[in-house]
C-alpha cells in the first residue's frame, strides 16, 4: 500500500487482516505483527526491511527492527526424524544422549545438547522440517512483489527491490547450510588446542557488535582465559573495543606477531602508517585481549593435534531485546574482489613496471605460475590495479608460499605485507634496493629482460 502498486492484492490482504487485534497500532506495528504470524521467510524478510528506512520510512523502519526471529520449537521427534534421515542412522548408532528440548529455537533451526557415541558434549542444529521448500517457495513471491514494483514505480528502481530480495535468498541459503558452522568447528578442533568451544544462541545468528559483546563478555567471565585472541577484521574493530571496556583489559590491536622476552609477551604492531614497528606488552590483569592481522601468520606453521580436540557447547542466556543494533543485508563483495591471504603465490608489482600497458607481462608470468597478482600501493593508488591488490600496510597482509616482487624498492610500507611469505624473490636493477635485504633469492636485473626469460622457462 506505501508503495501504491497491486491494489486489488492490498485489499485482500486488509480484507483477510480485519479485526481489532490486526488494527491496533502503527502501521509498522501491524506489518510486524503480521509477518510474525506469516512464519520464517516473513520474518527475515521484515528484518531485511528494517534497514530499508529509504524504502519504507524511518517509523515504519523502526517499528519492523523489533521483530524477533524467535519460534516455537518443532517437536524433539521429528529432530530425531530429520537426524536418523540425514545421516541413514539409528540415534542410539549417532548419540549416547539427545536432549529433548531445545536450548533455542529460531525461524530456521534449532538448537539440542547431545553427547555423542565418542562422548563428546556437543550442540546439534536442526533445520525445521520443510524450511528449505517453504523458503523456495516464499522467495518466489518476493521476487514476484520485488519485479511487480519496479515495473508499476520506475522510480523504485533505484532502491533496487529486486537486488534486495537476491541479497536475503543469498544469506538464508548460507544460514540453512549447516556445513560451514560445523566446518569452522572441526577445523579448529584440529589444531593442537584443548579444547573448542561453541557459541550458539538465536540471538547471535546475525552478527550484532550488542550481542557479540554481551555473549563474550559472559564467556570470558564463566572461562577466565589469560588470553584472549582474534582476527583483525572490520567485524572485530567494530565490536572489541566494547568489549575491552566491558571486561575492563587491555586491548592490542593490528599485531603481526607476539615474541617473548624475558618472560613478558609482547606484541608487534604497525605504527605511524607502517613507518615504525613497535613491541606492546600490555599491562593491567589477565585477560589481555589482542588482534591480528589476517596473513600476518602461516597456516604451514599450523601443529595439528594427534587427534580432534574435544567439542564444548555453551548455552548463552542472551535476550535479543537486549540487543541495540539491526543488521544491515550481508556486504556484498564486488566481483572482482580477491582475497590475496588465500593466495599460495603472489606476482607483485611495484612503480619498476613503469606504465600500466607492461601489467600484463606480470600478468603472464603469474598465469604461468598459477599466481595471483598484486601491486605495491604507488600502483593502485595510479589506478592500474584495483585497490583490492595492494599489499601493505594501507592494503592487504599476505603469507603465501611463494611471493615474487618485480620492480618493487622494498618501503617498509610494502614489507609489513609481505615479510610473512615463505620465500620471496625480488627482481630490480637497483642492487641496494631494500627488498634485497629480506629477499631469499634476488636478481639484480632489469625485470623486462628478466620476466620473459621466466615466462618462457616455465611454458617450455
Amino acid at each position: 500500500e506505501r508503495l501504491g502498486v497491486a491494489p486489488t492484492v492490498v485489499l485482500a490482504a486488509r480484507w483477510l487482516g480485519r479485526g481489532e487485534a490486526a488494527a491496533a497500532g502503527r502501521p509498522g506495528e501491524r506489518l510486524a505483527r503480521a509477518l510474525q504470524e506469516a512464519g520464517p521467510s516473513f520474518i527475515k524478510l521484515g528484518q531485511a526491511l528494517s534497514t530499508r528506512s529509504d524504502l519504507l520510512g524511518e517509523e515504519m523502519a523502526a517499528d519492523l527492527s523489533a521483530l524477533q526471529d524467535r519460534l516455537e520449537p518443532f517437536s524433539a521427534a521429528e529432530a530425531r526424524d530429520a537426524i536418523e534421515a540425514e545421516f541413514e542412522a539409528p540415534m542410539d548408532h549417532l548419540f549416547r544422549r539427545f536432549d529433548d528440548p531445545a536450548i533455542a529455537a529460531a525461524s530456521i533451526a534449532q538448537v539440542h545438547f547431545a553427547e555423542t557415541i565418542n562422548g563428546l558434549e556437543v550442540a546439534v542444529k536442526v533445520l525445521r522440517p520443510d524450511i528449505e521448500e517453504a523458503f523456495e517457495r516464499d522467495l518466489d513471491l518476493f521476487f514476484w512483489v520485488a519485479e511487480l514494483v519496479e515495473r508499476a514505480r520506475p522510480q523504485w528502481r533505484r532502491l533496487r527491490p529486486i537486488a534486495s530480495v537476491a541479497t536475503l535468498a543469498d544469506s538464508v541459503a548460507l544460514e540453512m547450510d549447516l556445513r560451514y558452522e560445523a566446518a569452522a568447528a572441526a577445523e579448529l578442533a584440529a589444531a593442537d588446542v584443548a579444547e573448542v568451544l561453541v557459541l550458539d544462541a538465536p540471538a547471535l545468528q546475525d552478527y550484532t557488535a550488542d550481542g557479540f559483546v554481551r555473549a563474550l563478555t559472559a564467556l570470558v567471565a564463566a572461562e577466565a582465559p589469560a588470553l584472549v585472541v582474534l582476527p583483525h577484521t572490520y567485524q572485530t574493530r567494530d565490536f572489541v573495543p566494547a568489549l575491552a571496556v566491558a571486561l575492563d583489559r587491555a586491548l592490542v590491536t593490528d599485531c603481526v606477531r607476539a615474541v617473548r622476552r624475558d618472560g613478558t609477551l609482547a606484541f608487534s604492531r604497525p605504527m605511524f602508517q607502517g613507518k615504525l614497528m613497535a613491541d606492546v606488552v600490555p599491562l593491567g590483569p589477565a585477560p589481555h585481549l589482542v588482534t591480528f592481522q589476517g596473513g600476518a601468520v602461516s597456516a604451514e606453521g599450523l601443529t595439528r593435534g594427534a587427534k580432534a580436540a574435544p567439542t564444548r557447547a555453551i548455552d548463552v542466556a542472551l535476550d535479543a531485546v537486549e540487543i541495540r543494533q539491526r543488521p544491515d543485508a550481508p556486504f556484498q563483495e564486488a566481483k572482482q574482489a580477491v582475497d590475496l591471504s588465500q593466495a599460495d603465490r603472489i606476482v607483485a608489482v611495484g612503480r619498476g613496471i613503469k606504465s600500466e600497458e607492461h601489467l600484463e607481462l606480470a600478468r603472464r608470468l603469474a598465469e604461468a605460475l598459477g599466481a595471483e597478482v598484486a601491486a605495491s600501493r604507488p600502483i593502485c593508488d595510479a589506478g592500474w590495479l584495483p585497490m583490492d591488490r595492494q599489499v601493505g600496510s594501507s592494503g592487504q597482509t599476505v603469507a603465501p608460499t611463494l611471493y615474487l616482487a618485480l620492480g618493487i624498492s622494498g618501503a617498509i610500507q610494502h614489507v609489513i605485507g609481505m615479510k610473512g611469505a615463505k620465500t620471496i624473490v625480488a627482481v630490480n636493477k637497483d642492487a641496494d634496493a631494500p627488498i634485497f635485504e629480506i629477499a631469499d633469492y634476488g636478481i639484480v636485473g632489469d625485470l623486462f629482460d628478466v620476466v620473459p626469460a621466466m615466462i618462457a622457462a616455465l611454458e617450455a
